[in-house]
């Protein structure tokens, strides 16, 4: 294998950029808009999306002039971008509140003492049984 197909089977796979863009033309039904909508140029995004069906081996969509509609393939693969952009979102939200310190484990080490072990076990054996009583009482 040349150092050309190799690099091309390397980088060949479906990106999260040419799913936003599939969604995108599937929700408006026309390149331009799509394209306006995601910032970027009409032909840029006419590659991506002959891009996205030339890896999967599938038309997305059938063009008539300025009408765009999704072939039946189209229908069913929309679907499975949307959900697939929508995990990558939470992916993207997990890692960022990881990364403030909003997510993850807290590990707390605590010295105690003989009497303060005492005194857990007797409020521990006191409410449990509060707990088993046949008609509890309410703590509030």
């Amino acid at each position: 294998m040349d150092t050309r197909a190799r690099s091309s089977a390397l980088h060949a796979q479906v990106t999260v950029r040419q799913l936003s863009c599939f969604v995108a033309v599937a929700e408006e039904r026309h390149f331009h808009r799509a394209a306006a909508r995601l910032h970027m140029s009409q032909p840029a995004l006419t590659q991506r999306i002959q891009d996205l069906e030339q890896y999967l081996k599938v038309q997305l969509f059938t063009r008539k002039g300025n009408r765009i509609e999704l072939t039946e393939a189209g229908g069913l693969v929309v679907d499975e971008a949307k959900a697939a952009l929508v995990q990558i979102d939470r992916v993207q939200e997990v890692a960022r509140r990881v990364g403030e310190g909003d997510v993850g484990s807290l590990r707390v080490r605590v010295v105690t003492s003989v009497p303060f072990l005492q005194e857990f076990r007797e409020a521990d054996a006191l409410s449990y049984a509060l707990r088993k009583r046949e008609n509890p009482v309410p703590v509030r």
